[in-house]
């Protein structure tokens, strides 16, 4: 527990408040898997599944952006028919999600926005839980249009603006709370780069704290009852034309 303590401070250093993507999600790696009952991560997969329960036609490549361990790779898996790509800032969750998912093809990159996948390659991209990561998604936006083929769809989806106010997230790590550095991207954002990208909104969900989802809390029913209806996540499924 100290050798952790000591490592936050250090990387947190005296002036900085957070730390950034790569360093926080580098440092919680190995013990990320080990929280299966994280009340996010199972809401964002009851929207995920929502927002691709109609049929997303056929998919042979499909990409993970913002993969982590390979949370969404057997989902990924089962709708495509030939590969699954998938890219994360942090190298060491890619390293975990490699060891449990060996077939998955890694992709390296630059930057964030100069992928090392073929033009019009990919069917359907999922980045779910990370796009508060990127401050410049007019870029990656861009890469995203690049990589994606004709008719191809985007599942996007991420904590409500309303649950992040003070633009940051945190993770509670052996008695240490690690905040990451994150961006408030608006709706009306989103919409305007949609529209330059002309990109189709198939389908918008605001996952609000509901009856819908009270099973998910399983045993935080007191957790239920504080965040009991407050919007939650948000959710876009989006087609290229």
């Amino acid at each position: 527990m100290n050798s952790i303590k000591n490592l936050v401070r250090r990387l947190l250093g005296k002036k900085s408040k957070s730390l950034s993507a790569r360093n926080a999600y580098n440092l919680i790696a190995s013990s990320y898997d080990q929280k299966p009952n994280q009340i996010i991560p199972k809401l964002d997969q009851f929207l995920v599944e929502e927002l691709l329960k109609e049929d997303p036609g056929d998919i042979a490549n499909s990409f993970d952006y913002g993969a982590g361990t390979g949370r969404n790779i057997p989902l990924l898996s089962s709708l495509s028919s030939d590969s699954v790509y998938a890219y994360d800032i942090s190298i060491e969750m890619l390293n975990i999600l490699k060891a449990k998912f060996p077939q998955t093809i890694l992709v390296s990159a630059k930057n964030r926005f100069d992928l090392s996948i073929a033009t019009n390659s990919i069917d359907l991209i999922l980045c779910n839980l990370c796009i508060g990561y990127v401050k410049d998604i007019e870029s990656l936006f861009a890469e995203w249009d690049r990589v994606l083929s004709k008719q191809g769809m985007i599942i996007l989806t991420d904590i409500h603006v309303d649950l992040l106010a003070n633009g940051n997230r945190n993770f509670d790590i052996n008695g240490s709370t690690i905040y990451i550095d994150h961006f408030l991207h608006e709706e009306k954002t989103f919409h305007a780069l949609f529209s330059k990208f002309n990109w189709e909104i198939s389908q918008f969900q605001e996952m609000k704290v509901d009856e819908n989802v009270k099973s998910i809390f399983e045993q935080k029913l007191d957790s239920y009852s504080a965040l009991e209806g407050k919007k939650m996540l948000f959710g876009y499924k989006l087609k290229k034309n």
